[in-house]
């Protein structure tokens, strides 16, 4: 189950890009007013499971007490939700305004009014980028995992060559 986390304050826009994402199979769609329950969502204080890890953020820029900004750049500063992609959600869309959602760590924007093919196409995107950023993630953890063995197995053969003496013509014991 992919789970999508909507952070916008405005109960009309909220609805809309749940109504837009609909379109996507398999996906779970949580609603959060403000950057504060989005944060209860995340469990910012823990590692998450997969029953209750986020795939991808959806985040107005303008919301009031933190703006979506602020809050991205909590999100990213976290070590247990860092990774989670963050597409912005505003109404710039000038250069001078897009640069501080990338400065950020968001990794794309959608403007608003909210075109349902931009939006469905960025969160395709940014999914599919998430999967294979943790197909890579898991590969290196495998791998790490795979030269730690083979170390420990390197010193233990050293260990057995030290005790046995072996024949360096022959081979042999």
């Amino acid at each position: 189950m992919i789970r999508i986390l909507i952070v916008e304050d405005s109960p009309g826009v909220r609805y809309l890009l749940q109504e837009f994402l609909k379109a996507l199979e398999g996906v779970e769609l949580l609603p959060a007013a403000n950057p504060a329950e989005a944060f209860e969502i995340l469990s910012m204080n823990s590692p998450a499971d997969d029953a209750t890890s986020v795939d991808l953020i959806l985040m107005d820029i303008r919301m009031p007490e933190m703006s979506g900004i602020e809050a991205c750049k909590v999100i990213k500063a976290n070590e247990f939700v860092g990774d989670v992609p963050v597409i912005m959600v505003t109404v710039h869309d000038d250069g001078e305004h897009l640069s501080n959602p990338f400065n950020a760590g968001a990794m794309d924007y959608v403007t608003k009014p909210v075109n349902r093919v931009e939006l469905v196409s960025g969160v395709r995107s940014a999914l599919e980028l998430k999967r294979e950023r943790d197909v890579r993630k898991w590969t290196d953890i495998g791998l790490k995992e795979t030269h730690s063995e083979l170390q420990d197995a390197l010193a233990n053969v050293k260990i057995l060559r030290g005790l046995l003496p072996i024949c360096s013509s022959c081979k042999l014991i």
